[in-house]
């Protein structure tokens, strides 16, 4: 869980500058709405092979 913290935190920080700019904050909703998606079954299929 920490790695993923640490992954979540440098990633917010990178992100505010971004979602300063409204044309692109959209652009990153979505991305992030897939990638946690994507995340959630990938930490699924680790969680059963274990």
């Amino acid at each position: 869980m920490e790695a993923l913290q640490k992954i979540g935190v440098s990633s917010v920080q990178q992100l505010i500058p971004l979602l300063e700019n409204p044309l692109i904050s959209l652009e990153i909703v979505e991305t992030l709405l897939a990638l946690r998606q994507n995340l959630g079954g990938w930490l699924e299929a680790c969680g059963t092979s274990r």
